[in-house]
């Protein structure tokens, strides 16, 4: 759910570093009430409510208008909406509100260099003009202003050490600098400091647990790196307490909805998004519309309903006004839902759409392009829409079933060398799933004989499933030869990752044998 992964962020950090109600010098300014209003606008936010939100800013601003809270919260109104619209004019706007907001920290901290209040805002604004920039397209300048705001939150909480919501964007900026791709490790270099995953989980929590204004906002960021961490438990139980917490914002359904649909708990999935729908219905300003279409035709197309699944991806589209940042994951499978509907046109159409993207940096998305292309030219046969059908089976589990459409699919594949690959290959992960491993390795043992012309990438998954098969079958010589034989392979999709998974599995053939 990258388009989600890619909003929520924007709008939950939106109060990731509002800190404690630190107090200003002037007591003319009724500082509690300052501090009320600010806590209706954040929660207004986290509503969806975006304009009474901003009204409610407008207030605070008034009320203190030397004070960097207003002007920073009413600048996070068009940072997110640029975040979930990606529209220059909202960029714009959020960049020279929150040149507002640097200027006066800056005038604060020259008047009190102790002044830790206005290092905390100043150290937030930075945070989210970085995240502006990498959506706008400038990793340089958002790496830049990444790093500003991470030293001036340490500066901050050097001066007032029990400031726990600056563990917010500790705890973000560690955990997203850990997980840096290794060709991208100029990253970390600019950045200037380390990346530490674990670190920065228990950041989070101590922000989620601590925290004045951070509990709901840490405890999504918490959530969501648990769920990629694969903690996944723990990620549910942090989101249903967001969504009881919040139970307008539909951003957090939808998400959640993706969640449970990736677990293979599509009515979870539908009930969850339906919930969205209804919120959105209830409100004259809706969010996140797209998103709801999109998941519910995931769902759909999930369950092989691919005339659903058409529907709703053609209203996911006529909402979506930048298609920039739509990925080629989606478009695929819109091409796929026309294709299996008899919208040859349409399919066309979508493929064109396709990104073409550094293979080396983004494999999927460089393999599904691949994928577009071939589509385009030349209409699916059978064995495509048998292959379809059987990998939506297979990843719902219903793993009898899957061998069947697996197996109609070999059936019609003829003499297409990569079709009867991608057909072996599905069969062997679903006997290997059945934990079938005599019959897993028959299907492997048949499928790396054969020469593909586009797909290179299945033989070396191939033999690094049959290595598995081989060692739960205590063929453990033949396990360490099949992992060797992926190393006779180079320049295909997934490699690295490949690599990875290749070296792991000789630990544990390792591990068996020191036993």
């Amino acid at each position: 759910m990258k388009i989600i992964r890619s909003v929520i962020p924007g709008l939950l950090l939106a109060v990731a570093f509002s800190g404690n109600p630190l107090q200003a010098a002037d007591q003319s300014v009724d500082w509690n009430r300052v501090h009320e209003v600010t806590v209706r606008g954040v929660n207004l936010i986290y509503d969806l409510e975006m304009a009474r939100a901003s009204v409610v800013f407008d207030t605070v601003i008034a009320m203190a208008p030397g004070d960097p809270r207003g002007y920073f919260f009413k600048s996070m109104v068009p940072f997110w909406t640029y975040t979930l619209r990606n529209e220059e004019a909202d960029y714009e706007r959020f960049m020279a509100m929150s040149d507002t907001v640097i200027e006066i920290c800056e005038r604060l901290v020259d008047q009190n260099e102790d002044d830790a209040s206005a290092r905390f805002f100043l150290g937030g604004i930075h945070g989210y003009r970085g995240m502006a920039e990498q959506v706008h397209g400038s990793m340089m300048k958002a790496v830049l202003e990444g790093r500003k705001g991470y030293f001036a939150l340490e500066d901050a909480v050097h001066l007032k050490p029990d400031l726990y919501d600056a563990h917010m964007g500790f705890g973000l900026f560690r955990y997203l600098v850990a997980k840096v791709p290794s060709g991208l490790s100029w990253i970390a270099r600019i950045a200037g400091f380390e990346g530490d995953l674990e670190g920065g989980l228990e950041s989070l929590r101590l922000a989620a647990t601590k925290g004045t204004y951070t509990q709901s906002e840490a405890s999504f960021y918490l959530s969501q790196f648990l769920f990629s961490e694969h903690r996944r438990d723990q990620a549910f139980e942090l989101m249903r307490t967001l969504i009881k917490r919040h139970p307008d914002n539909s951003l957090f359904l939808v998400l959640y909805s993706s969640w449970q649909m990736r677990e293979g708990n599509l009515d979870e999935a539908l009930a969850a998004i339906d919930k969205a729908s209804d919120v959105n219905a209830r409100k004259a300003i809706k969010y996140g519309e797209e998103f709801i279409h999109s998941t519910r035709a995931s769902i759909a197309y999930t369950r092989n309903d691919f005339a659903t699944a058409r529907r709703e991806y053609d209203h996911f589209l006529a909402k979506r006004s930048n298609r920039n940042m739509v990925p080629n994951f989606t478009f695929y499978r819109i091409a796929v839902s026309r294709e299996l509907t008899g919208d040859r046109s349409g399919a066309i159409e979508v493929c064109k759409m396709m990104k073409e993207v550094n293979v080396a940096g983004q494999l999927n998305e460089g393999n599904l392009y691949r994928r577009g292309e071939e589509l385009a030219a030349r209409p699916f046969t059978p064995a495509h829409t048998a292959l379809i059908v059987a990998g939506n089976t297979h990843g719902r589990k219903f793993y009898d079933s899957a061998l069947v459409y697996y197996g109609q699919a070999l059936e019609k594949s003829g003499q297409d060398p990569d079709l009867r690959l991608r057909s072996l290959y599905g069969l062997q992960q679903t006997y290997y799933d059945m934990e079938r491993d005599q019959e897993a390795v028959k299907a492997g043992e048949e499928a790396v004989v054969i020469q593909p012309l586009r797909e290179t990438w299945v033989v070396p998954h191939v033999y690094l499933k049959l290595a598995q098969s081989y060692a739960r079958l205590g063929r453990h010589d033949d396990a360490a030869r099949a992992l060797d034989r992926t190393e006779d392979f180079d320049d295909y999709d997934f490699q690295k990752s490949l690599e990875r998974r290749v070296e792991e599995e000789r630990d544990k053939l390792k591990g068996v044998a020191q036993n």
